[in-house]
């Protein structure tokens, strides 16, 4: 798999959020998204970039998932939530696939072989995908996988 390191200066996104585990269903979230503001203004906010973000991790594996769309330099959305990500170092995995399966082998990848190998973990920040324009369940499909990260502590 393709990783990249990237410094990202920090970002905000406007969207809805719910408390979620591993197994919970995103996409009712992105549906009642998409049913609270239309994806066309949603386009308009930013650079019109999609994110899902994953932050305020629990130990008991809880953690609350954002679906919304880069809200830099857009004016504040009454009907949506800011969820404001600070600046990082990112390991960026491309992924490929249909989702949510390239996402689920894009983080046992990170988590078995990627930090092992070059010493890193999570740094605790919000991580995130950001998605691309296509058929999110085509076997061609490609979007990237951004985790914070930091030198594992034993490295």
């Amino acid at each position: 798999m393709n990783v990249r390191l990237e410094r990202k200066d920090a970002f905000t996104v406007a969207g809805i959020s719910m408390e979620a585990t591993h197994a919970s269903n995103f996409g009712k979230l992105w549906d009642e998204l998409f049913g609270t503001v239309p994806y066309e203004r949603l386009q308009q906010f930013g650079s019109g970039q999609s994110f899902g973000v994953c932050y305020d991790m629990q130990e008991n594996g809880h953690f609350r998932y954002m679906a919304g769309f880069d809200a830099d330099n857009h004016p504040r959305a009454k009907e949506l939530e800011r969820l404001p990500v600070p600046e990082a170092e990112y390991a960026v995995l491309e992924l490929n696939g249909p989702v949510p399966q390239c996402i689920m082998d894009g983080w046992a990848y990170l988590r078995d072989t990627y930090f092992p190998e070059h010493g890193l973990r999570h740094a605790g920040t919000p991580d995130f995908e950001a998605y691309a324009e296509g058929d999110m369940s085509a076997p061609d499909y490609r979007m990237e996988l951004w985790v914070p990260v930091e030198k594992a502590a034993d490295s």
